[in-house]
């Protein structure tokens, strides 16, 4: 989990608009000023004991600072290990399938112009 650029851009931009929207650039906030509000909810399935059936269990954001589980069976868990691989999240060595998206995500992060060329180390 979490090993895509895109996915560690995607939450990083929604915690932005959620918490700092001032320093959210005016070209990115056009985009999510739509929505008056910013959940950060995370989804991701389980193998169930039958190897054919996936369950799906969510975090919830609850926007107070807490989360709330939930699955539609309520004796499947959000697996910790998910959420401690959303919270150890490294942008620097995310992958992605196009290099110049990595490219431009880089330099955004970074403050740099959203351009092509590769970020600073």
């Amino acid at each position: 989990p979490l090993q895509r650029a895109w996915c560690i851009f995607e939450a990083y931009v929604t915690d932005m608009a959620r918490t700092r929207p001032e320093s959210v650039p005016e070209e990115i906030m056009h985009q999510v000023q739509s929505k008056p509000i910013h959940y950060f909810d995370v989804a991701t399935s389980n193998s169930a004991s039958d190897e054919d059936c996936q369950e799906v269990a969510l975090l919830l954001d609850t926007m107070n600072g807490l989360w709330e589980e939930r699955a539609e069976d309520a004796s499947v868990r959000f697996p910790l290990e998910v959420a401690r691989r959303g919270i150890e999240a490294d942008i620097s060595t995310a992958k992605a399938s196009v290099d110049i998206d990595r490219n431009k995500i880089m330099n955004y992060i970074t403050g740099q112009p959203s351009r092509r060329e590769k970020p600073p180390e």
